[in-house]
């Protein structure tokens, strides 16, 4: 008896090479999926999907495909079966078979992802030019370009943003991060007044040879009348006394038995009652009454001239609104993170909040939008996704009106309609909850890229936790 066999990356090594070997002995009577010859190539439809859209198969795919019909030293001819399940034109079927190939051309472009992956290693986006075939055909269309960049040229003389905004917004810069020193050194230089400005922030503590490091500045303790014992958490000058209570971080060696009990008035939750959203961030002027009047005179003419500068209104700042290619924040870490999925739509839903409220089940319900799938049918979102859902498609289209806003190619209803896909909430929602995996597979016509979706879900939640032990350091 001769089977039936199936072969796809998802097999493990071992499956599929037993596979190849049992259908180059003849012991399987079909197989789907083997790239070897074979008696007969069977075409089951017309049309494939390409991880996008659904979109007939082209020329060069239908020869290289067919092109297993018939093996060597064994067979004299080779034979293809197309099965066509919608009306077609005789010309249309007739370009497919026989068609001239389509010529080779580079689809390389550069990614949300890969552009904040670069910006975390060694490798540069010039880097991954260089070594791409795009950047063959480019050098080699070289000498047809000289025209056209003439041309470009003559249009960018014409923008606000030329080279001489350019080169002025590059020296802002490196005034920035010299003023930007000084006001470090101020926020660091020995000053117990300015602990009472910083509640709920973190300071650096040093007794003598004793260094305790990062510790939380709960609350100022007012010394009770009469008193003149100190508070085991107090921190002094030479010059200042303030009396303040701080959260350090103590080795559990170092616990000693004692009958009286410390009390511990630093609870971390009256900052989260006062602070809902996050401890604001320090103002150094305010917060640290800086009283240098040069600095201060310093911060506000930089701030003038970077704001009438024309690079402020480029893509590259706008891009910094949204948070991705800030420094120090956790956005853009996160978003390179993500190996399967939006790179963009991804982090934004989740540092949005959308995610918050949510339990595992319907985080991965959810989640099963940012997996394409080839079938146009939509599925019913659940009720109590419905706000959430509501919250994705605003996100995709903020993100898409801002490409647009750059005359970038993106059209805002198709992005987010393809950034909101229902096809596969249904699926994943009965096999989150234990249905057998056969049974949900069965039940529809889709086949789930479940394991496509586990790496986006794997990617997010290491961002989250990488950003968590970031924020607690």
């Amino acid at each position: 008896m001769r089977g039936i066999g199936v072969q796809h990356s998802g097999l493990l090594p071992l499956v599929r090479e037993l596979v190849e070997i049992l259908f180059q002995e003849g012991l399987l009577k079909f197989a789907m999926g083997i790239n070897m010859p074979a008696k007969t190539v069977v075409f089951t439809s017309i049309e494939k999907f390409d991880g996008d859209v659904r979109h007939c198969i082209r020329s060069g795919e239908y020869t290289q495909m067919s092109g297993r019909a018939g093996r060597r030293g064994k067979d004299t001819s080779g034979k293809c079966v197309i099965i066509i399940d919608e009306k077609m034109e005789q010309s249309s079927i007739k370009e497919i078979v026989s068609g001239k190939p389509a010529p080779l051309l580079s689809t390389f472009h550069l990614s949300y992802g890969t552009i904040l992956k670069s910006q975390k290693r060694t490798f540069t986006v010039k880097d991954v030019f260089e070594n791409s075939f795009c950047m063959f055909q480019a050098e080699k269309a070289t000498p047809s370009l000289d025209e056209k960049i003439k041309m470009l040229e003559s249009q960018v003389a014409e923008h606000d943003a030329a080279g001489i905004d350019v080169a002025e917004y590059h020296k802002l810069d490196h005034k920035i991060s010299e003023i930007q020193k000084k006001i470090n050194y101020v926020m660091i230089k020995p000053d117990p007044g300015y602990l009472k400005r910083v509640i709920g922030r973190l300071v650096y503590v040093r007794d003598g040879s004793t260094d305790w490091g990062w510790g939380l500045v709960a609350s100022e303790l007012k010394k009770e009348s009469g008193s003149q014992t100190k508070s085991p958490a107090m921190v002094a000058s030479r010059k200042i006394e303030c009396t303040v209570d701080i959260l350090v971080c103590c080795s559990t060696s170092s616990k000693k038995e004692s009958d009286r009990k410390l009390p511990c008035p630093g609870d971390t939750g009256k900052l989260d009652e006062k602070y809902p959203q996050g401890v604001p961030d320090a103002d150094p002027i305010k917060d640290l009454d800086i009283q240098d009047a040069e600095l201060i005179e310093w911060v506000h003419e930089l701030e003038n001239l970077l704001q009438k500068n024309a690079l402020i209104h480029c893509l590259s700042v706008d891009r910094q609104r949204m948070n991705f290619c800030v420094r120090k924040r956790p956005k853009g870490l996160a978003a390179s993170l993500i190996e399967s999925g939006d790179q963009l739509l991804i982090p934004e839903v989740m540092f949005e909040g959308v995610f918050k409220d949510l339990d595992y089940r319907q985080v991965a319900t959810l989640a099963s939008c940012f997996i394409p799938c080839g079938s146009t049918k939509k599925t019913k979102v659940p009720s109590q996704l419905s706000d959430s859902m509501m919250q994705l498609k605003d996100a995709a289209r903020n993100i898409a009106k801002v490409q647009q806003r750059y005359k970038l190619e993106i059209d805002v209803d198709e992005y987010v309609r393809l950034s909101s896909r229902t096809c596969l909430m249904d699926v994943v929602d009965r096999w989150i909850k234990g249905e057998i995996f056969e049974q949900v597979v069965t039940s529809t016509d889709i086949m789930p890229v479940l394991r496509s979706l586990q790496i986006s879900l794997f990617s997010a939640l290491a961002g989250i936790w990488i950003i968590y032990i970031e924020i607690k350091r």
